[in-house]
């Protein structure tokens, strides 16, 4: 007998430049997200996707809402600290996949966040010390959610030659 597959959900977030990312469900649900006024908190504008049919399903479920918020908040700390430490990042997009329990109530169990950054020599120790502060200082989700779930992270550095970083 195969056992049923574990339920979980994945929401992504990517860097528009400054402060800001536009995070997305499955469903095609866009939410964009800021830290507003340098402060590393995030602050939720929901946006529908651009000319979506009224009953087309892209909607953000309660729990799409808690990854969301935790990228969001994660991806607006982490590119604040990288900027400080004047590193030259292109793009940076998160991924959020949250592992949920097979029966009710279907909490989240594990969360894996993903972070591939894209720039011209960016240093990892500065990668990792921007998420470490992340983690235990100033983003408040993740402080929050990593009370009652395990939170993994992958950063995943990739060099790019030439261009310009996003301010």
């Amino acid at each position: 007998m195969a056992t049923p597959a574990t339920p979980s959900l994945t929401v992504t977030a990517t860097w528009q430049g400054d402060d800001r990312f536009v995070a997305e469900t499955v469903t095609g649900y866009r939410i964009q997200l800021s830290g507003g006024h340098g402060q590393p908190i995030a602050t939720p504008s929901i946006q529908p996707p651009p000319a979506a049919p009224a009953n087309d399903g892209a909607t953000c479920t309660p729990m799409e809402a808690v990854l969301v918020a935790l990228v969001g908040c994660l991806g607006v700390t982490i590119i604040g600290v990288l900027q400080k430490k004047r590193q030259a990042v292109t793009s940076y997009r998160l991924r959020a996949t949250g592992v949920r329990a097979e029966t009710q109530p279907t909490v989240f169990t594990a969360i894996t966040v993903e972070h591939m950054i894209s720039g011209q020599a960016v240093a990892r120790e500065a990668a990792d010390r921007s998420l470490e502060l992340a983690e235990t200082r100033y983003c408040p989700v993740s402080a929050m959610l990593s009370k009652s779930v395990a939170i993994t992270h992958t950063i995943t550095i990739e060099e790019v030659a030439g261009g310009s970083s996003r301010a």
